[in-house]
């Protein structure tokens, strides 16, 4: 197999189909593309052209006269189209067997975990947190598939460090509110109960605002901030979030890609609220019979892994299509 070696001195025999591919060097967490290996050069010996005085056209007509047309030019493939063509078919992903397969799997956790103990929950909360991680990172390499279920043992590059960039992610996003938050619990202004809807409440988090109009204004915030936080935590490491001013600069040079992935964040939020807001509303709340509430979970979970996916996908797009006015080279 290749020896690929990383900036950092480290090599790596990665198979011939791993070109391409985004891969993450276990010594220095640094992420690089392997590169394609450059076809092997023979040179030709030709013989001299005997001159017949007489040159053949390109295309022979048939005794009809007709000439053939040339051999059409084969498709472009997904990964060189545009932008809109790959969200397009974000929408699409599980028109794949392969990634069918895996949704399903995901939809079943998802909608049996409610019905275990709370560990449970909390667990698959935080493998999904590292699935979510290989989400962005396989569609900003340009690999149309999302990641598999399976885990080939190495807890730490798989589970551990993903899991502490995705919430390290969120929480540098969120420090503005967090901060406002403590000094206002400190001075009395805040009730400490409201702080843990507020954090860990998603979407619901805009509700729990009270007469304060900060706390909104700041979960807006960091909502906003969080998508080029995610991909500076996937692609560049964790000290890539120090310069701020980095994040500035990539943002406005590539403005209207940037709103654009954060129109389908906002609508992915407001569609997940709304949902689980008319469950609760309906015979699927509380109060429903308990065949309502099993179509009801089984429903949101589908629906909410599918927007889920949609949007992490399309913010590694983001970079895949944009990548040339990021302010750093990740490759």
């Amino acid at each position: 197999m290749p020896v690929y070696k990383c900036k950092c001195g480290a090599k790596y025999k990665l198979p011939e189909s791993a070109a391409g591919r985004r891969v993450r060097c276990k010594k220095c967490d640094h992420s690089f593309t392997v590169p394609k290996a450059e076809p092997e050069i023979v040179p030709l010996t030709l013989a001299p052209l005997e001159d017949t005085g007489t040159y053949a056209p390109q295309f022979q007509p048939s005794p009809d006269g007709h000439i053939p047309s040339p051999a059409p030019t084969p498709a472009e493939p997904r990964a060189a189209k545009g932008y809109m063509q790959n969200v397009l078919w974000t929408f699409l992903f599980l028109s794949k067997p392969s990634n069918l397969a895996t949704f399903l799997v995901l939809w079943f956790l998802f909608f049996v975990a409610p019905f275990f103990f709370m560990i449970v929950s909390i667990f698959l909360s935080l493998w999904f947190a590292a699935f979510s991680f290989e989400v962005i990172l396989n569609s900003a390499a340009g690999d149309d598939d999302i990641p598999d279920v399976g885990y080939s043992g190495d807890m730490s590059n798989e589970f551990l460090l993903p899991v502490f960039k995705w919430f390290m992610s969120w929480l540098f996003v969120m420090m503005p509110l967090v901060v406002y938050l403590i000094v206002n619990v400190v001075n009395g202004s805040i009730s400490p109960q409201i702080m843990g809807p507020i954090l860990f409440g998603g979407a619901g988090a805009l509700l729990q605002m009270g007469s304060d109009p900060y706390i909104p204004a700041l979960v807006i915030f960091g909502l906003v901030c969080w998508p080029i936080s995610i991909l500076c935590m996937t692609l560049g490491g964790i000290g890539s979030l120090i310069r701020i001013d980095l994040m500035a600069l990539t943002v406005i040079r590539s403005l209207h890609g940037y709103v654009f992935t954060l129109c389908f964040l906002g609508c992915a939020i407001g569609i997940e609220w709304a949902i689980g807001s008319a469950l609760a509303n309906s015979g699927t709340g509380a109060g429903g019979s308990f065949s309502d509430k099993i179509i009801g979970n089984l429903a949101r979970a589908g629906v909410n892994l599918y927007i889920d996916i949609v949007v992490l996908r399309i913010i590694g797009l983001y970079y895949r299509h944009f990548k040339n006015k990021f302010a750093w080279d990740w490759g």
